[in-house]
């Protein structure tokens, strides 16, 4: 009789121990799926920024004016050689506007410099 009931515990625990495992390797096969599925997640996240940014440093490629921009207005006198600076700041109308949109606007001037915080114009 004991004869039967130790192999019958040995076989009892083979099978626990197979179905244990089927388990355990089934859990871990999921997890890795999911951790799979969350890293493509992640990374086509990083994508889309790294496309974002690309976007955005083509989008910037224009220089434009700031709300800050000051206009400096040079006149040149030539009977009496002087030159006379006039700083004003930009109008709220003018603001974001490119150099070929400064050109239009001044189109009697001759622009000399163009930044985003200052303009010459003669």
């Amino acid at each position: 009789m004991k004869k039967y009931t130790v192999i019958t515990v040995i076989i009892a625990t083979i099978v626990l121990g197979f179905f244990a495992g089927m388990y355990l390797y089934r859990i871990n096969k999921t997890y890795n799926t999911q951790n799979e599925t969350k890293r493509t997640a992640e990374e086509i996240n990083n994508d889309n920024r790294i496309e974002k940014q690309k976007e955005i440093s083509v989008s910037n490629s224009q220089e434009k004016t700031s709300p800050n921009c000051t206009i400096i207005l040079k006149i040149y006198y030539n009977l009496c050689d002087h030159l006379i600076e006039t700083r004003k700041n930009i109008e709220h109308t003018q603001v974001n506007m490119t150099e070929t949109e400064v050109k239009e606007k001044f189109k009697e001037w001759e622009l000399q410099k163009f930044t985003r915080n200052r303009n010459c114009i003669v």
